[in-house]
């Protein structure tokens, strides 16, 4: 396992899969979702299984996304049961609600952005996770990439990564109260 790498710099190329690198930066981004999401349900007092669960998906997510960017079975594997359960458990608790609560501590925009939109992409991940079986698997035979290769990458992948990582961004200072932002209600 000396290969791997927390972020291999194959990456960045061009001919990485851009469903791999998506499903890797997800999840890392992922658990600043989940960690913020923890932090919230305590203050509104959700269960405590639930909020027990999204603390290990906080620290779950990152770990599946470093191993899918390094085309490991085992993250692939488990990064497919996070997902899963993830969307079943966001959908079945309620929790997916909290966007649109009419409440006056019902959050902003930005939160229904960052909780549809991270189910929408987890969707998207479970999706190809669960296509990419077989022989054909890119994690039975990943790509190999050289160090010559390993320049700049495309630019989508650099505007993707500071539009999502922005828009994560400006929901954390939301729910710490650093900016206000219009409600979802108004």
């Amino acid at each position: 396992m000396s290969d791997f790498q927390l972020f291999p710099p194959g990456r960045l190329n061009k001919e990485f899969p851009f469903w791999v690198w998506f499903a890797g930066v997800l999840s890392i981004s992922g658990s600043i979702i989940a960690g913020s999401l923890v932090l919230y349900l305590i203050s509104i007092n959700f269960p405590t299984v639930i909020i027990f669960f999204y603390l290990m998906m906080a620290v779950l997510l990152p770990i599946c996304g470093h191993g899918v960017l390094n085309f490991r079975k085992w993250a692939k594997t488990l990064l497919t049961f996070v997902v899963g359960a993830l969307l079943l458990v966001t959908i079945a608790s309620g929790v997916s609600r909290l966007a649109f609560a009419a409440t006056p501590s019902s959050r902003g925009m930005v939160d229904i952005v960052v909780v549809y939109g991270w189910l929408l992409a987890n969707a998207y991940v479970l999706v190809r996770l669960l296509m990419d079986r077989g022989e054909g698997s890119l994690f039975s035979a990943p790509p190999k990439t050289t160090d010559a290769e390993s320049g700049k990458g495309p630019w989508y992948y650099y505007a993707f990564l500071v539009s999502w990582y922005a828009v994560i961004v400006i929901a954390v200072m939301d729910h710490m109260g650093v900016l206000s932002l219009p409600l979802a209600g108004s």
